[in-house]
């Protein structure tokens, strides 16, 4: 059991990123509360280690709950973002919340954090960090294709706010990248087009930068081998591991935080192609994959609340440590769609000790969650099928 002096808000919509954070500080013996963007209860609601929650209907309502119910706090609490919109909505009414709550920030100044987020200038920076990144245009919907664009090439919303991970497509010719270019029907009206790296695999890296000292940490990384439904998607397959060093040198990383000025939970998502590490994207946030780490004894979510609430964290090196994580309904889509065989999802399940929404110690969340994905199962399954016979 353990202690913060302070409260924890975790702030966002229902799914596996604010499930892992609440399953984070719930196995130290700290609850925190539960700020749910949603139209009904949701899967992190069911978790054993929240006492506290309150669901809102839109990111706006949140704001005007927080500044209500937390009038009066002995100390400040922290708050805990787990999506791209709920970083950049607390961002965009900074100044109405600092002093009230701790914050991860950019330079402490109201909106660059949402600036930052802009995948245009994400690249420019990290190019100027250190990193190699991929040949990039920026186009909107009905610009005219320049012939000088690689193929393949994989579009992405400009604003990670204005889309999701399912609007990541690959075009293979201009064809299809003009057919995107020419849908008016997009939420999203801007992109990003890159060139597309034919990866040796992909990683992410979790790491946090404390307010303390302004010093940074990568101590994890996730080498992951699968995705589904598509490249760029969900991860659904993976090795979990604290030989960070092994694979990457974290100097472009640090340069690139530090230059942004930011504060806070984060994670970077390179490919590696050759002995190259392309820099695809970086999240100002806690990452999905967060709570993927806590068996390997890595809780940024715990140092960062410490570390910002003022009070002593011990950041010892880790033990080597590797394991595997599964998506463990997700991944076997990939097998259903002929990516991988049934035998090799079989062997990779057995093996994996990690999984997105099953927990032994914290089950209901996974069984609310099941009817939900296994009816979506069936659906990929028929599409498939359907697509198949034509």
């Amino acid at each position: 059991m353990d202690s913060i002096k302070g409260k924890v808000i975790v702030f966002g919509e229902d799914g596996y990123n604010a499930l892992g954070v609440v399953r984070s500080f719930g196995k130290l013996g700290i609850s925190p509360f539960l700020l749910l963007v949603a139209k009904k209860k949701g899967c992190v609601f069911y978790s054993r280690y929240i006492k506290e929650c309150k669901i809102v209907h839109d990111y706006e309502e949140g704001i005007s709950f927080l500044e209500n119910y937390f009038a009066i706090e002995a100390y400040p609490p922290v708050i805990i973002t787990t999506g791209d919109l709920a970083a950049s909505v607390v961002d965009k009414y900074y100044n109405r919340l600092k002093g009230r709550f701790i914050l991860s920030n950019a330079a402490g100044t109201e909106g660059r954090l949402i600036r930052l987020m802009d995948k245009e200038g994400m690249v420019k920076l990290a190019e100027e960090s250190g990193f190699t990144v991929p040949r990039t245009w920026h186009l909107a919907v009905g610009d005219y294709v320049d012939e000088n664009i690689t193929y393949p090439c994989i579009v992405k919303p400009l604003k990670s706010i204005e889309g999701i991970k399912q609007d990541i497509q690959v075009c293979w010719n201009q064809r299809e990248l003009e057919i995107i270019l020419s849908d008016s029907n997009h939420a999203t009206k801007e992109f990003v087009v890159q060139q597309y790296i034919k990866t040796d695999y992909e990683m992410l890296l979790i790491g946090c930068r404390f307010l303390s000292d302004g010093s940074t940490v990568v101590p994890g990384l996730f080498k992951r081998s699968r995705c589904y439904p598509s490249p760029g998607g969900p991860s659904s397959f993976g090795l979990i591991t604290t030989k960070v060093e092994k694979y990457i040198d974290i100097s472009p990383i640090v340069n690139l935080v530090e230059k942004a000025d930011y504060y806070g939970l984060f994670s970077i998502e390179l490919g590696m192609s050759g002995n190259i590490p392309y820099f695809f994207e970086i999240n100002y946030r806690n990452d999905g994959t967060s709570h993927y780490f806590d068996k390997a004894g890595i809780n940024l979510p715990y140092l960062w609340v410490k570390d910002a609430m003022g009070e002593k964290t011990e950041r010892s090196v880790l033990p080597p440590t590797t394991y595997y994580f599964i998506d463990e309904i997700g991944d076997f889509l990939n097998a259903v769609e002929r990516r991988i065989t049934f035998r090799q999802w079989l062997t990779d399940f057995r093996k994996a000790e990690v999984f997105m929404y099953y927990d032994k110690a914290d089950r209901k969340p996974f069984f609310y969650v099941l009817p939900l994905r296994i009816v979506w199962v069936f659906y990929r399954v028929f599409m498939f099928l359907k697509n198949t016979r034509k």
